[in-house]
């Protein structure tokens, strides 16, 4: 089935001790750490699906999302592995990328509701913390994609974390926007349902859930129907 990759267009990283300890601006690309680390640290990571994959292309029209993953290049691990995480929706469609979010806000002197993040609990998708370095690829964020394309205007915006943040000792870093290598930045693959090639010349058919409208991808081994001959005169 045919995939389409976007990188994150916005990400950051909420970190307890520096924002309530000095105020400075915490490190990014830290999936969660805690116990006798620095601090409580959640990332921030946001896709714009309105905009073209920078990898792959969009699905033609009739074709139904699939499934999505969230995908990252794991760079340190310390400590225990295969700890609890999550991902979960933040909220707040117009929290700020780096440097401006932060533990205490979502924007500057504008405060989450609630520090590390405002976030809906119900829509979160249970993953397992990475074992090595180099690709990790978790998924179950199809619920995720489908509500940004229904409700959110095409923006998956989430926050990574554990809930054994304050019991275990752990961290992983993962590859962000603001590293040397700027394409292990996170990414999110969506696979598509391949759907029936159609002649761009037909009015498109109703659309699906989850899938943006104005598609006009035909696949390279699809022939045009033949147009019938003209009738004689």
């Amino acid at each position: 089935m045919p995939t389409a990759t976007w990188r994150c267009d916005r990400e950051n990283m909420g970190d307890e001790f520096f924002d309530n300890a000095s105020g400075e601006q915490p490190l990014v690309g830290v999936i969660i750490s805690g116990g006798s680390k620095v601090g409580k640290r959640r990332a921030f990571i946001g896709f714009d699906l309105t905009r073209d994959p920078d990898i792959g292309a969009r699905p033609e029209p009739g074709a139904q999302l699939a499934a999505a993953d969230l995908l990252l290049d794991i760079t340190i691990l310390d400590g225990v592995s295969a700890w609890a995480a999550r991902i979960e929706r933040i909220t707040r469609l117009d929290w700020a990328g780096y440097p401006n979010a932060s533990w205490l806000g979502y924007k500057p002197y504008t405060h989450w509701t609630t520090p590390g993040g405002d976030v809906d609990p119900a829509s979160a998708v249970a993953f397992t913390s990475p074992a090595a370095l180099g690709p990790y690829q978790t998924g179950g964020l199809l619920p995720l994609v489908q509500d940004a394309y229904a409700a959110r205007g095409g923006l998956c915006l989430i926050r990574l974390m554990s809930p054994d943040a304050e019991a275990s000792s752990f961290t992983a870093h993962f590859g962000t926007a603001f590293g040397a290598t700027n394409d292990l930045r996170p990414r999110l693959q969506l696979t598509f349902a391949a759907a029936a090639a159609i002649d761009d010349r037909d009015p498109p058919g109703p659309r699906l859930a989850g899938v943006r409208p104005a598609f006009a991808i035909r696949p390279a081994n699809a022939a045009r129907p033949a147009r019938p001959a003209p009738p004689r005169r």
